[in-house]
């Protein structure tokens, strides 16, 4: 099924490298060729080359979620991802670091399932957002006077650090953590939440997926778009960012529809 595997992942850590040693070889031996990336190359005394001039039908990411949405954002084809924990927080990751290997095994014999993850465009020529796009103020303790529109329809207005605009892989994400709520993988929605609205009346909501959402930045000081929390331009408002379901679908090989087991680890996470 699989032929040629991309390795990527953290290189700061010796137990990510030793981890990382170990799935290379365990692929070499079911047979499948290996390209690593450069930073965990080098590391293990290989050549390598950057994620984005990787090629393969598989990518196995070794990290947290942080790593993991630079390996989604870096991959220059729509290979599906096989994502292994080893970090503080893995809500992505469907291995941790001590099954990683063993569970290559049951991807090679064809055990596994393919979940989908639609992404969110912008009209501002950022990447496409798996998690969120962020419209707010850039100075801290600023806030940005906002319109939020669904289609065409005024659901807010109001004063805020920032709004949220969120798939449904991002709602354990930012999103959760400035009040919005978890929705399972399996519905299709687009999440709106505001960062520290002014206003008590201002609450998130839950639109369908096929939604147009135009946040209007009318006053304040200089306005933040930020996708990913990796990609970020600057405006003066006044300012209409315009954020829909994007072209691009992310692929993870996973081992059943385990999103609830996810949530658990998100919100019961160690500390590593």
């Amino acid at each position: 099924m699989f032929k040629k595997v991309i390795l990527a992942g953290r290189d700061d850590k010796p137990e990510a490298i030793k981890l990382a040693d170990a799935v290379r070889r365990k692929l070499l031996e079911l047979g499948l060729e290996v390209d690593l990336e450069d930073r965990v190359a080098c590391k293990l005394g290989f050549d390598g080359k950057p994620v984005e001039e990787l090629e393969g039908d598989l990518a196995v990411v070794i990290g947290g979620d942080g790593t993991i949405l630079r390996v989604v954002h870096s991959l220059r084809e729509n290979v599906p991802i096989f994502p292994v924990r080893l970090g503080r927080v893995g809500f992505l990751a469907e291995a941790e670091g001590w099954e990683a290997v063993e569970s290559l095994s049951r991807i090679v014999s064809g055990d596994f399932i393919v979940e989908e993850c639609f992404t969110l465009g912008n009209d501002k020529g950022l990447p496409e957002a798996l998690n969120e796009v962020m419209v707010g103020a850039e100075i801290p303790l600023k806030t940005v006077e906002v319109e939020v529109y669904v289609d065409d329809w005024c659901i807010a207005r109001d004063r805020v650090d920032a709004i949220l605009v969120s798939t449904t892989t991002g709602a354990t994400g930012y999103s959760l953590s400035a009040g919005g709520c978890l929705i399972d993988s399996r519905v299709e929605a687009i999440l709106i939440v505001p960062v520290c609205p002014l206003s008590t009346n201002f609450k998130p909501y839950i639109v369908p997926s096929d939604s147009q959402v135009r946040v209007r930045a009318l006053s304040g000081d200089m306005v933040v778009v930020l996708v990913d929390g990796q990609f970020v331009k600057r405006f003066k408002p006044p300012l209409e960012v315009v954020v829909k379901k994007g072209r691009r679908v992310v692929r993870f090989i996973r081992f059943g529809m385990n999103f609830y087991e996810r949530v658990k680890r998100r919100l019961f996470q160690s500390s590593i």
